[in-house]
């Protein structure tokens, strides 16, 4: 109402305003860092048929660190951060995070393993949109009401004809069961829907 150009550049050409990189990462930006290592790992340990196993956890450690020299050189520019006096630092924390999760995932004692027993679990998909494409939102009926949720799924692993949803959780708090039971949490709810579309 004060400015018809700041409607126009906002509204019609969906501009705003560039801010200055803050010196050092956020946890939003840490996360995504994160993400994007594992999202890369996983990916080409899915073009190579790699199956999430004990025997194959130096490949899938190999390979981790591979993507990651890949990605942290450039993260301060990519997502949008000053590198600060400890990045050198908060790399090799970053990396003790990231190949705690794999070795996790990649062990006998890995918490997808206890829970999925049978045929070996293989990478699958990553950043899977929830619809058919980035551009399509997944459509839900709720009632006589239709919401359409944008949004990707972290990674999804096969295992025989099974697909199993895997949803990176960067930081420290816990999301109990009865978030998701009591209709608080729907974040996974809606991914299981998502996951009945895949093949």
């Amino acid at each position: 109402g004060l400015c018809g150009f700041r409607f126009f550049s906002k509204r019609l050409l969906k501009l705003e305003a560039v801010e200055e990189p803050e010196t050092g990462m956020d946890a939003a930006q840490r996360g995504t860092v994160i993400h994007a290592i594992l999202e890369d790992t996983y990916r080409e340990l899915a073009a190579q048929m790699i199956s999430i196993t004990p025997e194959n956890m130096d490949v899938a450690l190999n390979v981790l660190r591979t993507v990651a020299e890949r990605i942290l050189p450039n993260a301060p520019t990519r997502f949008g951060f000053r590198e600060s006096p400890l990045w050198a630092q908060e790399q090799l924390t970053l990396m003790r995070k990231v190949e705690a999760l794999v070795r996790a995932d990649f062990s006998e004692d890995s918490p997808i393993s206890k829970i999925f027993k049978g045929d070996e679990r293989y990478p699958y998909l990553q950043e899977r949109p929830l619809g058919d494409d980035e551009e399509t939102p997944l459509h839900l009926q709720l009632g006589r009401n239709e919401v359409k949720v944008r949004g990707y799924i972290d990674r999804i692993d096969r295992m025989g004809d099974r697909l199993i949803v895997v949803d990176y959780k960067t930081g420290s708090t816990k999301i109990p069961t009865s978030e998701m039971t009591e209709g608080r949490n729907f974040q996974m709810m809606v991914y299981l829907l998502a996951g009945e579309g895949i093949v």
